[in-house]
């Protein structure tokens, strides 16, 4: 078991997709998931289903609608011929599996649900939830289909139709301007060109229609530091709270970065991984600004406040294309119940009406007067204002009437003087355009006055009140705030001296102290070095000395010593006594003396100089060898690593090196040859070899076979054995059958020939054994082949097993089927049939069973619920084959009947007595004293005693009632024991019910309970 399903086993609920749950196979047979939840199972084929179902799961749901749009199947053939997108939740709703339906909806308007009756007719509404939504008030309904007449026309394998289109756009920016946020609205196509379309024209029109109806973008350009990873195709740059979380874009200088799509105008490094600086520029379209434009297949599962659907057919022929199939009844479906306030057609009546479903829509919608040729619109603020749109470019009225609605400041002057408009929070306190005179937060008194916008809350604001004011000098221009002191401000300018030193420099001190004076000025400035000026400048204060500035000086001496070497300290030390450079003078030898400047020169023994020297020996044939100045013959002669070229007494040179002494053994080959040509394997100074001793390879012939073996590579003085022993080619010699012997030429000829035998068995078919196996006689284990009896076939079974057919028999049966046994077996019908089991006086049940069997053998397996009312009034649950004759002493469900006492019984319905268990458990113990011994006999009720009740009608039982344990008489009281311990009857009937041996008790005396009440 890996990490992963280590980690799953915790956890109680597992989400997958259907295509990762495929993959990951492996992963869920290791956590075995006992329940398996496919959530819109009709959109999913039925083989990704059983992928995913192992023999571990115990419960599968499926959720979804089999009533819109099925898996979608690519191959027609698949779909076409074998059904293949048809999910396993509609294959199982068709064969009659329980299932469960919604009831009460809760996504749209009730008015829009009705319009689902025909294919949903028993969904309800949820009013809690749909009485929450609210129709469009700039429409006169919320549905309603616009005809559209205009033709269509054919793309590259679709459809599209532009008068659609640009209604389509028109009726969504219509709503935009009624105050409808543009997420909050979708426009679906049947077909994927129309929506091409649709959405390159919103977004080429809507940047242009938003500025022109006042809409204010609240992003701004700026500079930013941005992760590469960041940019999407075309400079795009989408901006989330998670990318701001995660400080993937920082403001340049801390600015603030808001949310949203950005385009990148400066252009960006190849391979850059770190943060770059970019300037970004907000987008003319951010996501939340535009519609979501969708065909009708992919938006399934989805909804939307607003829904505009454009179905594009449209021609003379009334064609339709899927729209007029079965899918396209689906396909209906999904478009009209994704709407959750207000849903809007555009389509050719006419055309659409050659289909069912279609037709029964519009006649739904025409009853409503929700059909027409001109788009109902109206003012939401003043509804008798109305426009009805004919064309496109009618969609869209303005209401001419002023707004006149009162702001939220409570001022009864400050109305709305704009044309009439959405709402959206316009007229909030905040959004109030009239200017009024405000008091801030003021430190003086009288408080300034200000006029402000009445939008604007001051009353918690810092004053703005500025008063320019000069400084004591009258140099500076003050700015001074309200509640700031006058004097101290003129007396504490902050602001840089303009006072000029005699030095030239200004004053560094501030506006309101004291000038510094002229030998006091601290400022940096560069001096020439005193000692030497062609040193580099020199920075130090503007009143520093000549001492001052020739100590601070950084560069070398220039100065020249005794030996006329110049000083290696810096100009601002003292110089040194003692020169640490080289002597320059030569030596005898000619090399420079290796003492330092001042010191006494050295000999020529000590110069260590390295040269070349000729080898003593041999100059001119060895390598010259690089030694100190002073070396002598004998060092050099010990120093050289060329080999020795003195030669031998057998001719051969020296192997050693010059430098070491002559070997005296030359360990050169020998160069005489053997007796049989070959060189002698010795070396010189060794004694030559025999013949014997020569190990060369060469190639010989086989000893046995020399013409038809290939040659065999050995050594030189090998024998004719050894050469026999070394022969790997197959043996040619023939064995006693005439086969080749198959052994190598190496090895001893074999016995046993491994060759296939050649003989034929006495059933004609060839011998299987080898050749030196003996023939088998009646174990044949050939394919038989023979044709059987009387039906023809071709024997299937050993040669050496009876014949016997295997192939299905063909024969017609009397009941009319074809037999469904094999050809040998005898003929019986196996073709399955009901039966109806009336073994009951209820209804009958349904048996399955098969052609050949009685009906009674089939109705005696009858597994259904029996039913039958059984003598106590309980109902039979066992199945009915088990059933016959009814016992009614076995019943085991609850008595239920009341006691003398008023309880209900507790016992199983064989099992029921007269004394209640209830009471005896309520009854309090008596007091603590001496316990007479129990009395042996019943003893008689005490007088003092209440009357017994009338004893009830007794039921009739078919089983007598098991014997009772006897009672004792306590402290004036019967009792059947002590009172027992407190349990969960309830509880403890179930558990008797579910023993597996209820029934063996019921027939015995029930010693366990009184050992129980005992215990």
């Amino acid at each position: 078991m890996n990490f992963s399903s280590k980690i799953l086993e915790t956890k109680k609920i597992i989400g997958m997709t259907i295509t990762g749950a495929s993959i990951n196979i492996g992963l869920l047979k290791q956590v075995k998931p006992d329940v398996v939840i496919v959530e819109e199972a009709a959109e999913v084929l039925e083989p990704q289903i059983l992928a995913v179902l192992g023999p571990w799961v115990k419960n599968l749901i499926l959720i979804g609608d089999h009533r819109q749009l099925p898996p979608p199947v690519e191959t027609y053939t698949l779909k076409q011929n074998h059904l293949f997108d048809t999910s396993m939740l509609e294959r199982l709703i068709h064969n009659k599996l329980p299932n469960v339906e919604l009831s009460r909806q809760g996504r749209m308007l009730p008015s829009l649900c009705r319009l689902l009756s025909p294919i949903y007719p028993f969904l309800g509404n949820n009013e809690k939830v749909v009485k929450k939504l609210r129709a469009p008030e700039c429409v006169e309904s919320e549905v309603f289909f616009w005809n559209c007449p205009h033709e269509e026309e054919k793309a590259e394998r679709s459809h599209v139709n532009n008068h659609e289109c640009e209604r389509a756009v028109r009726l969504t920016f219509f709503f935009i301007s009624q105050g409808y946020q543009p997420s909050k609205i979708t426009v679906l196509a049947a077909y994927q060109a129309q929506t091409f379309l649709i959405n390159r024209e919103i977004k080429k029109q809507l940047p242009e229609y938003l500025r022109g109806i006042g809409f204010k973008r609240e992003l701004v350009s700026f500079k930013a530091e941005l992760d590469p990873s960041l940019i999407k195709r075309g400079n795009v740059v989408d901006i989330t709270d998670t990318v701001l979380e995660q400080g993937r874009v920082l403001g340049a200088g801390g600015q603030k970065v808001k949310t949203g799509r950005y385009i990148l105008k400066s252009p960006v490094p190849d391979g850059q991984n770190e943060k770059i600086e970019v300037q970004l520029e907000p987008s003319n379209l951010q996501p939340d600004e535009t519609p979501e434009v969708s065909t009708i297949d992919r938006y399934q599962g989805a909804e939307n406040e607003i829904v505009i659907v454009s179905l594009v057919r449209s021609n003379a022929e009334k064609k339709l294309g899927f729209l007029g199939t079965e899918d396209g009844r689906n396909r209906m479906c999904v478009a009209q119940s994704r709407a959750r306030c207000g849903l809007y057609f555009i389509g050719n009546v006419e055309c659409l009406r050659s289909a069912n479903h279609w037709r029964e829509l519009l006649d739904m919608l025409q009853e409503r007067g929700c059909v027409g040729d001109q788009f109902p619109q109206r003012c939401p603020r003043h509804p008798h204002i109305q426009n009805f749109a004919t064309e496109a470019n009618e969609v869209g009225f303005v209401c001419k009437q002023l707004c006149g609605k009162a702001f939220g400041c409570g001022i009864a002057d400050h109305v709305c003087k704009r044309q009439c408009h959405p709402d959206e929070g316009s007229h909030h306190a905040d959004k109030c355009v009239y200017t009024v005179q405000k008091t801030y937060q003021c430190h003086e008194s009288p408080a300034h006055v200000f006029e402000t916008p009445c939008r604007i809350e001051t009353e918690s604001q810092p004053c703005p009140f500025i008063e320019k004011l000069r400084c004591k000098r009258g140099c500076h221009t003050l700015k001074r705030m309200c509640g700031q002191n006058t004097e101290s401000l003129v007396n504490g300018c902050t602001n840089r001296c303009p006072t000029q030193l005699a030095c030239g420099h200004e004053c560094p001190n501030r506006c309101s102290q004291v000038c510094v004076q002229d030998g006091d000025c601290q400022i940096l400035k560069r001096f020439d070095c005193p000692v030497c000026p062609d040193h580099k400048k020199i920075w130090s204060e503007c009143n520093s000395s000549a001492q001052q500035v020739a100590a601070k000086c950084k560069s070398k001496c220039s100065k020249l010593l005794a030996c006329k070497h110049h000083c290696n300290e810096l100009c601002s030390e003292e110089c040194t006594t003692r020169c640490e450079k080289r002597c320059k003078k030569l030596l005898e030898c000619g090399h420079l003396c290796p003492n330092k400047c001042l010191e006494e020169c050295g000999k020529v023994s000590d110069c260590k100089v390295l040269k070349l020297f000729d080898c003593p020996a041999f100059p001119r044939l060895h390598r010259r060898i690089q030694s100190a100045c002073n070396s002598n013959q004998a060092e050099l002669a010990m120093q050289c690593e060329s080999r020795c070229s003195r030669q031998l007494d057998c001719g051969h040179p020296c192997g050693e090196k010059c430098c070491d002494p002559c070997t005296k053994q030359c360990e050169m080959p020998c160069p005489k040859k053997l007796a049989c040509g070959h060189l002698c394997p010795q070396k010189c100074s060794e004694e030559c070899g025999k013949v014997s001793d020569c190990r060369v390879l060469k190639l010989f012939d086989c000893p046995a076979f020399p013409q038809s073996h290939r040659k065999i590579q050995s050594a030189c003085n090998s024998s004719q054995a050894e050469l026999a022993m070394q022969c790997e080619s197959r043996c040619s010699r023939p064995l006693d059958c005439g086969h080749p012997c198959g052994e190598k030429c190496c090895d001893p000829c074999t016995k046993q020939c491994q060759m296939p035998c050649a003989k034929k068995l006495e059933c004609g078919h060839p011998c299987p054994q080898k050749c030196w196996e003996s023939c088998p006689r009646a174990s044949c284990r050939a394919l038989c082949g023979r044709p059987c009896g009387s039906c023809g076939h071709a024997c299937e079974e050993r040669c050496c097993d009876p014949c016997k057919c295997l192939q299905p028999c063909i024969r017609d049966l009397d009941c009319g089927h074809v037999c469904g046994m094999k050809c040998h077996e005898a003929c019986k019908c196996m073709m399955p049939k009901k039966v109806l089991c009336q073994r009951t006086t209820g209804r009958p049940h349904e048996v399955q069973g098969l052609c050949g069997e009685r009906d009674e053998d089939i109705a005696s397996r009858c597994q259904e619920a029996c039913g039958e009312m059984l003598p106590c009034g309980h109902t039979c649950k066992k199945t009915c084959s088990a059933c016959m004759p009814h016992q009614p002493a076995e019943c085991n469900e609850p008595c239920g009947r009341d006691l003398p006492c008023g309880h209900p019984c507790d016992r199983p319905c064989g099992e029921c007595e007269t004394t209640c268990g209830a009471c005896l458990r309520c009854t309090k113990p008596p007091a603590p004293k001496a316990m007479p011994k129990p009395a042996t006999k019943r003893m008689p009720r005490p007088a003092a005693e209440a009357p017994r009740p009338e004893p009830q009608p007794e039921v009739p039982r078919a089983a007598p009632r098991p014997e009772l344990p006897r009672r004792r008489v306590v402290d004036d009281r019967e009792e059947a024991g002590p009172a027992p311990r407190r349990r969960d009857d309830r509880r403890g009937h179930e558990r008797r019910r579910a023993s597996p041996h209820r029934e063996e008790r019921a027939r015995k005396p029930w010693r366990g309970r009184d050992r129980g009440r005992r215990g």
